[in-house]
Formats: structure tokens, C-alpha cells, sequence
């Protein structure tokens, strides 16, 4: 296997864990690092967003018509309890723009807030696992043979429209077509400045394609910030699957973010699918569980290509 990390990356140093750095966080502080950085992501790449008073429990909810992942409030009860007002606020600013009233919670959240929602008829309808990987250690190199992954040139425009298309189509469901807003969404995503494109090759045929975020900040006030990298987006085509190319994205990815300062990452999943396996055979462990909250209404669809 090849990774051609970005000309910008460097060489990759020795491993961090030589320097008696400190271990992984514990899993508030990612939970409190991973949900702060998704909510700056759905503010800067939604079409609307409105920061939730810290009076009313704080976070952001964001609008984008057609993507339900940027149709959403994220960082809810962070900082300050998750009030009654703050979830009306979030159903007014969604429903009115006819989407259906939706935030993201955590099992780190507590009782108070899970009574919140019960009491304005807020509903479980999504799990989604968020596993961590202390970049202190050596990382596993996946051996995949003729493999090459190159990372995205963001000049480059017809590699961009490629990763793009292809990650799109690979979160759509088998014969339904992406809508325009789906792929503006990807678009906006890959072309952020915080993220970095990949995309593997087997024999010169494009395998596979995958997004990452770097991000550096404070899990709260007054604490130090943290240098993390996020793995989002990866989609590996049917013909090119069960060879190992979606763990030699997460490896080459994860040597892109040791290169670049990160300490920490994460990589979300829904439980039971290949990326959840493919990340715990890396090393990665689970840090806490993002439980997506819906009101009772309509269903709207999309696939979901989001960070």
C-alpha cells in the first residue's frame, strides 16, 4: 500500500508517544471536544443557523433543505442544563422551515435532560458511536496490496468533482439518484478549510474515497485545546470491498493527522457496520454514544455524508 500524504503534511516525525505526552482524554472530554467541533461544522456549512441562548442550554441548530445532517441542533447542554425553552426554540426554527424538529444528545448527557426531551415529546431515533484513538501510539499500517492513496489536491477540480461524486453516490440509497442539496452539502464539506480529501486507486480504478477534519480546540473554558482529527466520509465501492482499502483509509488518514499535530481522533459509526470494526481493529475504543432525538412527524430522507 501507497499513502501519499499532502505536500503540506511534511514528513512524519517520530511517534508522539516518545515525547511522554499525556493519554487519551477521558470520554467527557472527547464527547465535550468531538460535539463542540460539529457544531461549528453544521453552523459554517448549513444555508442557516442560530446560536441556542446558554440560558436555554447552549448549542446550535442549523438548515439546510434536503440533508437531514445539517438540518439538526448539536452541542445542546454542554455547558448550561438543557431547558424546556431551548428545545421549543429548536422545534420552532426546523418546523419552520418545514424539516422535522431534530438534536443530537449524548448518553453523557444525564437524567435532567433526557426529561427535557421526554417532555416535548422528543423521541430516540438514531444511535451513532463516536470511538477515540490516543495518537501518542504507534499506529498499524494495513498492508493492501496495489493499493495507492492520493490525498486531494483542492486545485485539482476534476479530482474534487470525482471524490465528491463518488462519496455522495456511496451514501445513497441502491437506485435512488443524489439530490443537488446532497451534493452541495459534500461539496462544502471536502472544500472547508479544515478538511482533507483521499482517495484510493487499486490498478489505476478509483476503489475508494474518504474525508477527514483538523481541529484544534478547548473541550471547555479555561481548559488547554486539544489537536484533533476527525475521519468522516468514507465510502469504498462494492467491487473493492473486504480487501482491507476501508482500514488503509483510516490508517492513512490517522498518519495525515499525526503529521499535522493531532493528539487525538475520532471516527463515527453506526453500530454493527464495517467502520466500527474496521476502527476497533486499529486500536480505536469507545468514547460515548450520540443519540440523534426526533419529534413525532413526518420522516424526511436523505443519505447522510456529513462530518
Amino acid at each position: 500500500m501507497l499513502c501519499v500524504l499532502p505536500a503540506s503534511g511534511g514528513v512524519l516525525a517520530a511517534p508522539i508517544s516518545s515525547l511522554s505526552m499525556p493519554p487519551l482524554p477521558d470520554s467527557l472530554t472527547i464527547m465535550r471536544l468531538n460535539e463542540r467541533r460539529q457544531q461549528a461544522v453544521i453552523a459554517e456549512i448549513a444555508d442557516e443557523y442560530e446560536h441556542i441562548p446558554e440560558a436555554e442550554g447552549g448549542g446550535t441548530v442549523a438548515f439546510k433543505d434536503g440533508v437531514d445532517w445539517l438540518c439538526q441542533a448539536i452541542g445542546c447542554g454542554l455547558d448550561s442544563p438543557l431547558a424546556t425553552e431551548g428545545v421549543q426554540r429548536i422545534a420552532a426554527f426546523l418546523s419552520d422551515r418545514d424539516a422535522r424538529p431534530s438534536m443530537d444528545v449524548t448518553d453523557l448527557s444525564g437524567q435532567a435532560a433526557f426529561a427535557t426531551l421526554a417532555g416535548a415529546g422528543m423521541v430516540l431515533e438514531h444511535i451513532e458511536r463516536v470511538y477515540a484513538l490516543d495518537l501518542h501510539e504507534p499506529l498499524v499500517e494495513p498492508d493492501v496490496p496495489g493499493l495507492r492513496i492520493e490525498a486531494l489536491d483542492m486545485n485539482d477540480e476534476d479530482a474534487l468533482r470525482a471524490l465528491v461524486q463518488h462519496r455522495v453516490e456511496g451514501f445513497t440509497e441502491p437506485g435512488a439518484k443524489p439530490t443537488p442539496g446532497e451534493i452541495e452539502a459534500a461539496h462544502r464539506s471536502q472544500t472547508h478549510p479544515r478538511s482533507r480529501g483521499f482517495t484510493a486507486f487499486i490498478d489505476g480504478q478509483l476503489a475508494g474515497s474518504c474525508g477527514m477534519e483538523v481541529m484544534e480546540l478547548a473541550p471547555a473554558e479555561g481548559m488547554e485545546p486539544i489537536r484533533m482529527a476527525s475521519l468522516w466520509g468514507a465510502v469504498v465501492g462494492e467491487p473493492y470491498r473486504r480487501r482491507g482499502i476501508q482500514q488503509a483509509l483510516i490508517a492513512c488518514r490517522l498518519e495525515q493527522g499525526r503529521a499535522e499535530g493531532c493528539t487525538l481522533a475520532v471516527i463515527e459509526s453506526e453500530p454493527g457496520i464495517a467502520t466500527a470494526r474496521n476502527a476497533q481493529r486499529l486500536g480505536f475504543s469507545l468514547a460515548y454514544t450520540r443519540l440523534g432525538m426526533k419529534a413525532p412527524s413526518r420522516a424526511r430522507t436523505s443519505g447522510s455524508t456529513g462530518q
